[in-house]
């Protein structure tokens, strides 16, 4: 072992737990260190970072496993901390890694669902849908077209997520308004569901499990209710129930979709 890694785990040992929030020490090693870093139940990582046999003239390699996060967010990070090894060349690297790796947890909110969101764009979202990601504020702003008609709906999440179910608001519509009223309010229940178990469960029903509540909610919005209203025929007449300019549409439900 090279007198610069003994010194660089002499650090280690000393400043490493105390420089990074939520950082637990594994192992110490002339060729590894192991670490975890958590933040929440569903953030949480473990790194382990190697030594090459030119450091710190080459850089440090580093390993990224998560039970929790994407396969991708995980590739992310390994990036990430490769371009900061690499502007560290020649100096001590291991805790600004682990600094960077924390950052990125404390950063990006939606790491944990980023599966979720991706499923929103290729699923979900047409060529003239919009959907705008604030990392740090833990929200995003989807712009839905059918025909004529929009509707912007504001999602918002917390770190507990998705222990704790995603918030939605109308952020503006042309739909009328009980309905689309109603559209967040069934949302809004639906997201309840998917953390909340029924108060008098049916017999034989299976345990209730938690489950992340983006991409439901998202789906009942997006397809069943924006998408689908524009669409849908009388079941009398066989005409659109809507009209294809939204400012003839009325604003009472009762007689928007009556023939």
């Amino acid at each position: 072992m090279s007198g610069f890694v003994e010194e660089e785990l002499a650090k280690i040992r000393k400043d490493l737990k105390s420089s990074v929030e939520g950082l637990e020490i594994l192992s110490v090693s002339s060729h590894s260190v192991q670490v975890k870093i958590w933040k929440t139940d569903y953030k949480q990582l473990r790194l382990l970072i190697m030594f090459p046999e030119e450091y710190p003239q080459k850089c440090l390699i580093t390993e990224v496993k998560s039970r929790s996060l994407p396969d991708r967010v995980m590739k992310l990070i390994e990036t990430i901390a490769e371009k900061e090894a690499k502007k560290l060349q020649g100096t001590f690297q291991v805790i600004p890694i682990c600094k960077v790796a924390r950052q990125f947890l404390d950063e990006n909110m939606f790491i944990v669902c980023a599966d979720e969101l991706d499923g929103i764009k290729s699923n979900l979202m047409g060529e003239k849908d919009e959907i705008k990601i604030r990392q740090k504020a833990g929200t995003f702003q989807v712009n839905i077209h059918q025909n004529s008609y929009f509707m912007n709906l504001r999602f918002s999440i917390t770190d507990d997520y998705p222990k704790a179910n995603v918030k939605i608001e109308s952020k503006g519509t042309n739909f009328p308004k009980d309905l689309a009223d109603m559209f967040v309010r069934q949302s809004i229940e639906k997201s309840r569901r998917c953390v909340t178990a029924p108060a008098m469960p049916k017999k034989g029903d299976p345990p209730f499990q938690l489950k992340p509540s983006i991409y439901p909610v998202a789906e009942y919005l997006i397809r069943d209710c924006i998408k689908f209203y524009p669409t849908e025929k009388c079941s009398l007449c066989e005409r659109k129930a809507f009209p294809e300019d939204p400012s003839n549409v009325t604003q009472d439900i009762r007689k928007s979709s009556i023939c």
